[in-house]
């Protein structure tokens, strides 16, 4: 049996929900991802961890750090290769690592493939698991990029 309820709520919370499909639509789903929670059920994945999952990463954790972040620049930078100085102050920020360590780093995902370079300019390789084709890779791409790009405006509304 469903029930109208009145709720008052922040304007900045209100776009919020008004992004999530409208505010009822976007209610229900943050209590129904909210109970799923609370009952250990099993969640709906992320595009983030849908997209982790459907590539091959690093099995050392230091190296797979640098390369997700990696990925994630060369993405927002619009698949755009680019010379390792323009990369390194941005990955150093966002792992926490000194330069000489990316370098290093960089260095080896180079040598174990994950990395393509030509002449000075670095990108990222995507190696696709067997369980992925093709075509389901490029809608899993497009829901990550939208997906960085709706994280972008979360945390410039969280800002506010």
């Amino acid at each position: 049996m469903k029930r109208p309820i009145t709720i008052r709520l922040e304007d900045d919370v209100i776009e919020v929900l008004d992004a999530l499909g409208g505010k009822t639509k976007g209610i229900r789903h943050l209590v129904k991802e909210h109970l799923k929670k609370i009952r250990g059920e099993k969640r709906d994945k992320t595009p983030e961890e849908v997209f982790y999952e459907s590539i091959y990463l690093p099995s050392e954790p230091h190296l797979r750090e640098v390369y997700i972040a990696f990925v994630m620049l060369y993405l927002k930078c619009g698949d755009r290769s680019g010379f390792l100085d323009q990369y390194i102050d941005k990955l150093s920020g966002s792992t926490g690592l000194d330069q000489k360590t990316i370098v290093k780093n960089i260095r080896k995902l180079a040598n174990s493939g994950f990395v393509t370079t030509k002449g000075f300019l670095f990108r990222p390789t995507l190696r696709l698991k067997e369980t992925v084709n093709e075509e389901e890779f490029r809608e899993i791409l497009n829901d990550y990029l939208s997906f960085i790009r709706n994280v972008q405006r979360y945390k410039d509304w969280l800002e506010k």
